[in-house]
C-alpha cells in the first residue's frame, strides 16, 4: 500500500508563456526515441506486410477484371473461365483473412464494391467481403505480455455469431456489455475458415453504443465514458486449477486467499476510501481434463466453475471470477475482460504478484491503461505527440507494480469527483490551488483539471 505524503502539494498555475520554456531538449530527444519504439511496436504488424497489401490489390484487380470477362466468355469456356475465379477468389479471401488482424486497413482499401460483388457468379458471391452494418452485444479483452505488449480485442456477439473486431486506427474507448451497431467489411467463418467471422472497421466513430431508453445513440470514439458497478461488495470466486500435463499447485489456498482478500482487497479499499472492496472464496486445486497448449482461456474458464460447481461451489452468488493455473507458457501473464458483468480474469504463473491481479480487476472494473504522452520536441499535448500505452508508470494501470490508479481512472470509477467522493478541482483562470495528499484519507481536493482548449461549436 502507498505511504501517503505528510503534506498536501500546494500549486501555482498560471498560463504558460511557450517562448519562456526552459529548453529541455535532451530529455525530449529521449522521449523522443523511447515513445518512437513503442509506437513502431504496437505498428508493427501493418508495417510488416506492405507486399502482402500489394498482392491483395493485385489479386483484388485481377478478380474484378477475371468476373468482367467471364460474362463475355463463351459457353463452352465458362466451365474453365469459372474455375479460375473460384481460384483466384479462394487465395485472395486466405490473404485478406490474414491482413484482417495484422492491417485492417488493407481489407477496407481492397474490399469489393456491393455494385461489383453483385455482378458476381453465384458461386463465389457467398465468399467475397461484403459492407454491412450488425448490431450486438460488445466484448471486450486485454492481454497483457511479459515484455511490457499487450493487445486489446474487441468481439461483437451478434445474433448466433462471434465476430472479431479490427479497427485501421484509433479502436473505441467501449467497455464489454455495450449493446453497439458496427458498420464495416464483413469477412464469414466460412470464408475465412475459421472459427469467428471477422470485420474490418476504419475508427472507433464505426460503432455506435445504442441508446436503451429510446435516446440518441453514442459515437464511441471519445474518452471512455463513466464505470458502473465500481462501488460496494464484488463478490470474486477465486478458482485454482491445473492440467494432467501439468500438475504443480504454486500456491495454497490460504496464500491465494491472503493475495486477493489480503493485499489487492487493501488496495481497492485505499483507492476508493472504502467506496469498493472484495469479498469471497477460494475454491481449489481442481484438474481439468483439457489440453492447455495455446491456452484455450474459455475453455479453461468454462471448465473450472463446472469443476467448482460439481465440489458444491454455489457460483450465483459471485460477480466476478478469478482463474488462476500454474505457468503453462501463454503468450500473456494476465488476461482480463474490460467492464463485462460477470467480469473474468485468468492468471497464467502470476496470481502471486498483487500488482498483477489488481492490474487485470482494474480491466474488469472497466479501466484502459494509463498512458504518457511523448512529444520529443514538439509542443507538449500537440497532436504532433506520440501516445506511450503503458506510459503512466505511477499508476497500477501503466504498471504493475505502480501506486493508486490515476485521476483521471478514479473519476470513471466515480472514486474522485462524483459529488460524495474527494473533488476534483477545474483551473480554469490563474491563480493558486492546493491539492491534499494524493492517497490520504480524507474528502479535500486531490486533482486538478487544467483545460487545454475550447471547443468553438460545442463550448466543451
Amino acid at each position: 500500500m502507498e505511504t501517503p505524503f505528510a503534506e498536501g502539494i500546494f500549486l501555482r498555475l498560471r498560463r504558460k508563456d511557450p517562448m519562456k520554456q526552459r529548453n529541455t531538449l535532451p530529455i525530449r530527444s529521449f522521449l523522443s526515441v523511447f515513445a518512437l519504439f513503442f509506437a513502431l511496436s504496437w505498428a508493427s504488424p501493418a508495417f510488416s506486410t506492405p507486399h502482402k497489401r500489394a498482392e491483395a490489390e493485385t489479386l483484388t484487380a485481377e478478380l474484378v477484371g477475371l468476373n468482367s470477362a467471364y460474362g463475355m466468355t463463351a459457353p463452352a469456356d465458362r466451365d474453365r473461365a469459372l474455375k479460375r475465379l473460384v481460384d483466384t477468389t479462394v487465395e485472395r479471401q486466405a490473404l485478406l483473412a490474414e491482413l484482417m488482424a495484422s492491417d485492417p486497413g488493407a481489407v477496407l482499401r481492397t474490399a469489393i464494391p456491393e455494385r461489383i460483388r453483385n455482378t458476381m457468379p453465384a458461386e463465389i458471391r457467398p465468399f467475397i467481403e461484403r459492407r454491412v452494418e450488425l448490431e450486438g452485444e460488445l466484448k471486450a479483452m486485454y492481454e497483457d505480455f511479459e515484455d511490457g505488449s499487450h493487445r486489446l480485442t474487441y468481439t461483437l456477439m451478434s445474433g448466433n455469431e462471434r465476430i472479431s473486431l479490427h479497427f485501421r486506427s484509433s479502436p473505441p474507448y467501449m467497455t464489454g456489455g455495450s449493446l453497439v451497431a458496427a458498420s464495416g467489411i464483413y469477412l464469414g467463418a466460412a470464408v475465412q475458415n475459421a472459427a469467428n467471422a471477422a470485420m474490418a472497421l476504419d475508427t472507433g466513430g464505426n460503432m455506435l453504443k445504442l441508446a436503451l431508453d429510446g435516446g440518441e445513440n453514442q459515437s464511441t470514439d471519445a474518452v471512455p465514458p463513466p464505470v458502473a458497478n465500481s462501488f460496494g461488495e464484488q463478490r470474486t470466486a477465486v478458482i485454482l486449477v491445473n492440467f494432467e500435463t501439468t500438475t504443480s499447485e504454486p500456491w495454497t489456498v490460504a496464500e491465494a486467499n491472503n493475495i486477493v482478500f489480503g493485499d489487492v482487497d487493501a488496495f481497492f479499499r485505499e483507492n476508493s476510501q472504502d467506496r469498493a472492496w472484495l469479498s469471497g472464496d477460494v475454491f481449489g486445486w481442481f484438474t481439468l481434463q483439457l489440453d492447455p497448449t495455446g491456452c484455450p482461456s474459455s475453455d479453461i474458464s468454462l471448465q473450472a466453475r463446472q469443476a467448482a460447481q460439481t465440489s458444491g461451489a454455489d457460483l450465483s452468488a459471485y460477480d466476478r471470477f478469478i482463474y488462476a493455473f500454474p505457468d503453462i507458457g501463454c503468450s500473456w501473464s494476465g488476461l482480463g475482460t474490460v467492464g463485462d458483468s460477470p467480469s473474468h480474469a485468468w492468471f497464467d504463473g502470476t496470481l502471486g504478484s498483487a500488482g498483477t491481479v489488481s492490474h487485470e480487476l482494474g480491466h474488469n472494473f472497466g479501466l484502459f491503461h494509463s498512458h504518457a504522452q511523448a512529444c520529443g520536441g514538439a509542443a507538449p499535448l500537440s497532436d504532433n505527440c506520440i501516445s506511450v500505452e503503458y506510459g503512466d508508470v505511477l499508476d497500477r494501470m501503466g504498471r504493475s507494480d505502480g501506486g493508486h490508479y490515476n485521476a483521471f481512472q478514479k473519476e470513471r470509477l466515480g472514486w474522485l469527483g462524483d459529488g460524495v467522493s474527494p473533488p476534483i478541482v477545474t483551473a480554469d483562470v490563474s491563480g493558486s490551488y492546493t491539492l491534499d495528499a494524493y492517497a490520504a484519507p480524507g474528502n479535500a481536493t486531490k486533482a486538478i483539471r487544467i483545460p487545454r482548449d475550447l471547443d468553438p461549436a460545442s463550448g466543451q
